[in-house]
């Protein structure tokens, strides 16, 4: 499937990374200064998580119920609380969302909310799609076509590989 990055705060899990070709991309996907402080591999938060995306990634339903730190306007957070409510193997339209936090005309606000999404996977925002079921713009790497391949993973059948690298980041091959 690629890498996968973590970053965690004293409060809970700040960004993730959707898959990436490399490790290097995913660090650098973190927006993390080179000499960043390290944290054990074996913090509670990262093994969690880790453990949730490999399983997620080999097609098992998971629910990410970790605690998170999210950073972002308050149009944003509303956005990406609702998205987050949106059931594995499920879609819901960019209108669907923006009717869930009272902005009926901010379909398009949505989407670049959506964009600055520092959750991929985490925050589902690769289940919200077109409100005639097309499959539109995807911030992740491959665009479109990661997108798909996401929703993919949502059915029955998937396998994948997955690694841990230790740091105060934490970037897997998944």
């Amino acid at each position: 499937m690629g890498w996968v990055g973590v970053l965690v705060s004293n409060i809970g899990v700040t960004r993730t990374t959707a898959p990436k070709n490399t490790e290097h991309e995913a660090f650098l996907d973190l927006r993390l200064a080179l000499d960043a402080p390290r944290i054990d591999s074996n913090h509670p938060m990262v093994q969690g998580i880790f453990s949730r995306f490999q399983r997620y990634f080999r097609g098992d339903v998971i629910q990410f119920r970790d605690t998170i730190d999210l950073q972002g306007s308050e149009f944003q957070i509303k956005v990406w609380s609702a998205t987050k409510l949106i059931p594995y193997g499920e879609t819901r339209s960019y209108g669907w969302i923006a009717n869930e936090i009272n902005s009926s005309n901010a379909s398009m606000a949505v989407g670049q909310a959506l964009k600055a999404n520092p959750l991929p996977i985490v925050i589902p925002c690769h289940r919200v799609i077109g409100k005639n079921g097309s499959i539109l713009g995807y911030g992740g790497p491959h665009g479109t076509a990661m997108k798909s391949l996401l929703l993919s993973i949502e059915s029955p059948v998937h396998v994948a590989d997955s690694r841990i690298l230790t740091g105060y980041f934490w970037v897997g091959r998944v």
